[in-house]
């Protein structure tokens, strides 16, 4: 409050209004007075942005046709013959190639089977610095494979039924099986017929002399007749050959017997026994 407000204010009660005055002066400006209140920082808001990296993966085809650099299965040909094996190896895109020469004797059961597959070696030789490969391992398409081939007849040679046959026919059917032979002689009986004579005795005719009378007539006689007929047989001794063609019996050239017997299962090259009459020399 001012000074002029005391003056307008009655005098009974002026000094009260002013003592008042005062006292609201003195307090105003003790407040003026006082420090000045800090005013707080406005707290800082940090912001962190997180950033998130998205990996979009391709997706590889089990057929490995959309992305042939990541490799393909090597398919499994173990135990397949010759022909089987090399198709599927080029149908996923390999080229096969011989550790081992196959083997094949002109039949399905004498040819070779697949007996293992390998990486090949990078010299110019295969077989040098060659990695055995496990079917289903993953390869580059066009790479090479490495087969090797078992020997002929890999399950066993199975012996033909030859008994009854001629030796050429039987030898043939042993070479085929992938088999050897020895042949046996056993003896033989040869039988001679040779031509039979009988000799008949001599038969001997007598010869006697008949004669015949007329019987007597009561007519007058006229004439007698006497015929007299003789009977003559001349001895003679006949023979009757009976000719009896002569013949040899001859042994037939053919397998009378055979061990082991038609359908045994062998070892290739295992040797078959024949038995004739007269083995061929």
């Amino acid at each position: 409050m001012k000074d002029e407000d005391c003056r307008i204010v009655p005098r009974h009660g002026r000094a009260a209004v002013c003592a008042a005055a005062l006292v609201m002066s003195c307090v105003l400006s003790s407040c003026s007075s006082s420090p000045t209140p800090r005013r707080r920082a406005a707290p800082t808001t940090t912001s962190t942005s997180t950033t998130t990296t998205t990996t979009t993966l391709a997706a590889t085809s089990t057929t490995e046709t959309l992305n042939p650099a990541l490799g393909v299965a090597v398919p499994n040909v173990i135990g397949m013959k010759i022909t089987p094996a090399r198709f599927y190896l080029r149908v996923a895109g390999f080229i096969p190639i011989p550790m081992t020469a196959p083997c094949n004797k002109g039949t399905l059961t004498s040819q070779s089977i697949v007996a293992s597959l390998w990486v090949p070696g990078k010299g110019p030789h295969a077989n040098v610095g060659a990695v055995p490969l496990v079917p289903g391992t993953s390869r580059p398409k066009g790479s090479w494979v490495g087969i090797t081939w078992s020997g002929c007849y890999p399950g066993g040679s199975v012996v033909p039924n030859i008994t009854g046959l001629s030796f050429a026919v039987a030898v043939n059917l042993v070479h085929t099986a992938g088999l050897t032979w020895a042949c046996y002689s056993v003896e033989t009986t040869t039988t001679t017929r040779t031509p039979t004579t009988t000799t008949r005795p001599p038969t001997t005719t007598t010869t006697r002399p008949v004669t015949t009378t007329a019987p007597p007539s009561t007519e007058p006689p006229t004439s007698t007749t006497s015929t007299t007929m003789r009977e003559t047989s001349t001895g003679a001794t006949s023979s009757v050959a009976h000719v009896v063609t002569s013949t040899t019996l001859k042994p037939p050239q053919t397998v009378l017997s055979q061990d082991p017997a038609p359908g045994s299962l062998l070892t290739p090259g295992t040797s078959v026994t024949i038995t004739m009459h007269a083995c061929p020399q």
